[in-house]
């Protein structure tokens, strides 16, 4: 899964560690907010689940649509992507843990105070997501070295998965509310710590780093959303992208339901999360090994296969407690692979467009691309939200009423998203992209 076009010599793998880190600190933050804050709208903080799923969809589409703002901005002042992470990253460790504090109260107007400080949350993200993203493609100079820094990024993400597990293991743990609450603001605090360094690291890791070279076909100039828009290739890599977030986390949403509403033990949900992060760290070394063998085509259609099956044989066994963790571990290892090709496709997609004419657009380009990803995450909220809801939640005398649309959910939508995103992967061909060695 080789990128045609660029010349320059590779950095080392210490560059490469080192701007991965990042993913560490910003996986952190996202993996608390991607798995746990749906269930503490509605379960802490009392929110309906409609409401919650509003907030988060909200807040995440809000944070996509910063995004290409951001990448504008820094593409066209040309202000070093390493000061942005420098300044961004304290200020986006201040939001979360201002997010994550006990309100202090109830009633009217909680739904409005989630979603303000959802947004100042997801603005400040957006301020390092973009620029930390963006370095990918300027580090990406042959050979597979985009596979590779993205095989490394979700290793580190895994890494932060586990971390936040472990966490929600302890949060879990408290006997009460209140003491779930205090202990949710205690890792706020340590998680922007651990965020703040992390996306420093690959600051520091990245310095002085130009952009990557690439062969460029003259053209006319051509405005810069025209470019955009007349790319194919990034137009399919987009549409794939927000089909397969959209559905695929839903299964992770659905984890602390499932685990309160048909295991009965809440500290289940800690116990699958640790499951799937190793299950993802673990299965990157195959996944990277196997982009030397395969094209980026073959690849997602190996991911979305195993995903498939994974969901399916879930759905079937899911009152088999025995079997219920290692199925975990297979959707996370797929899932895996699932994020690791799509990234890795990006900055093949970036060159094409350079390629056509134009500037090299990676920051702008990077940041319509987590737009995407995003707006999909929150549009997975009200997936989950709305059956749930539907099917009566909160409202349900006993949790097992609702438990097979759970279980229905957390199987049946990422395993339709998947079929649907290998059927599109037939039109790749049409797009003529090739990863091949």
């Amino acid at each position: 899964m080789t990128r045609a076009g660029t010349a320059s010599r590779s950095d080392g793998l210490g560059v490469k560690a080192a701007y991965a880190s990042g993913n560490f600190g910003k996986g952190l933050i996202w993996s608390s907010l991607d798995y746990f804050l749906l269930f503490f709208l509605t379960d802490l903080w009392g929110l309906g689940p409609v409401q919650a799923g509003v907030v988060v969809m909200v807040a995440l589409i809000w944070d996509g649509l910063c995004g290409p703002v951001v990448g504008y901005v820094i593409d066209k002042t040309g202000v070093p992507l390493g000061r942005c992470l420098v300044v961004g990253a304290p200020l986006c460790a201040l939001a979360f843990w201002f997010a994550l504090r006990e309100p202090g109260w109830r009633g009217e107007g909680l739904a409005a105070y989630a979603l303000a400080v959802g947004l100042m949350l997801r603005t400040t993200y957006t301020l390092c997501d973009v620029p930390h993203n963006a370095l990918l493609c300027t580090l990406s100079r042959g050979g597979n070295d985009a596979a590779i820094l993205s095989g490394l990024r979700l290793i580190f993400s895994a890494a932060a998965g586990l971390t936040v597990a472990i966490a929600a293991g302890q949060v879990f743990a408290a006997p009460d509310p209140i003491q779930q609450g205090a202990r949710i603001s205690q890792f706020a605090v340590l998680a922007g710590f651990g965020f703040v360094a992390a996306l420093w690291l690959s600051a520091w890791g990245t310095r002085s780093r130009p952009p990557a070279a690439v062969e460029v076909v003259a053209h006319a100039p051509q405005p810069t959303w025209r470019i955009l828009f007349r790319n194919r290739r990034l137009a399919l890599l987009l549409l794939i992208t927000f089909i397969q977030i959209a559905c695929v986390s839903v299964f992770t949403r659905s984890i602390a339901y499932f685990a309160d509403g048909v295991v009965g033990d809440e500290a289940w949900a800690a116990r699958a999360m640790v499951v799937i992060t190793v299950a993802q760290g673990l299965s990157m070394p195959f996944w990277i090994a196997l982009s030397y063998r395969v094209d980026g085509r073959r690849l997602l259609w190996i991911a979305y296969a195993g995903l498939i099956v994974a969901c399916l044989a879930f759905l079937g066994t899911a009152q088999h407690a025995v079997l219920r963790l290692p199925l975990t571990a297979l959707i996370g290892a797929a899932t895996a692979g699932c994020g690791f090709t799509l990234w890795a496709m990006l900055p093949d997609a970036i060159d094409h467009g350079a390629q056509r004419g134009g500037p090299r657009m990676e920051a702008l380009t990077t940041a319509i691309f987590v737009m995407v990803l995003k707006c999909a995450s929150g549009f997975s909220a009200p997936l989950l939200a709305l059956p749930l809801a539907w099917a009566g939640y909160g409202k349900a005398a006993h949790f097992a009423e609702i438990s097979s649309v759970i279980v229905a959910g957390m199987c049946l939508i990422p395993a339709t998203g998947a079929a649907l995103c290998a059927l599109l992967l037939f039109r790749w061909r049409s797009t003529e992209v090739s990863f091949k060695r």
